[in-house]
């Protein structure tokens, strides 16, 4: 099996390295991996583990209820991200003349990432003007359709300023609904 997760739990073991990790974005389900290489993982990392279903495990919970999920037995374990985890893309733009000026504050979009459960915009700004600018209220509009923005915390993304002092620039990732 190779699975995608991110890693809530890491149990010791004399064997190499035991964690669990969760195996959805919503961290409804989880499985238990054994890495008999003993590979360094941290709670919160995202990984890629290539390995073989080698039966379940059962046990209790902190709160005493019986719970059974996968046990892989690790082959291959690589650190990854929260997007090719949880929220690969399907097809990425970089969109030509993707840009707005006006009285020395300038948009750009550099990229949009198409996600089956977001749309991704890569985005820089510049304020070469005296005064400060704000970015308050972003939407996205496809055809006559608008998308107001989302936030998506788990994902980590570079966070885009909403006010821009005079003469400073940033850049960061806007979340949106997904978009065809």
């Amino acid at each position: 099996i190779d699975i995608y997760g991110q890693v809530f739990n890491i149990l010791g073991s004399d064997s190499g390295t035991v964690f669990q990790m969760y195996t959805d974005k919503d961290q409804n389900n989880f499985v238990i991996v054994i890495d008999p290489q003993g590979r360094s993982v941290n709670v919160d990392d995202y990984v890629l583990v290539k390995g073989v279903i080698d039966g379940a495990y059962s046990g209790e919970n902190r709160m005493g209820a019986s719970l059974s999920c996968p046990k892989i037995t690790a082959t291959y374990v690589d650190p990854s991200n929260y997007v090719d985890a949880f929220s690969p893309t399907l097809k990425s733009v970089e969109p030509s003349g993707a840009k707005w000026s006006e009285d020395g504050l300038t948009i750009k979009i550099e990229r949009v990432e198409f996600a089956e459960n977001e749309t991704r915009e890569y985005v820089k700004l510049k304020n070469k003007s005296s005064d400060a600018a704000s970015l308050y209220n972003c939407v996205l509009l496809q055809g006559e359709k608008q998308y107001d923005r989302t936030y998506d915390y788990k994902g980590n993304y570079d966070e885009l300023q909403d006010g821009l002092k005079a003469g400073a620039s940033d850049t960061g990732v806007i979340t949106f609904p997904a978009i065809e």
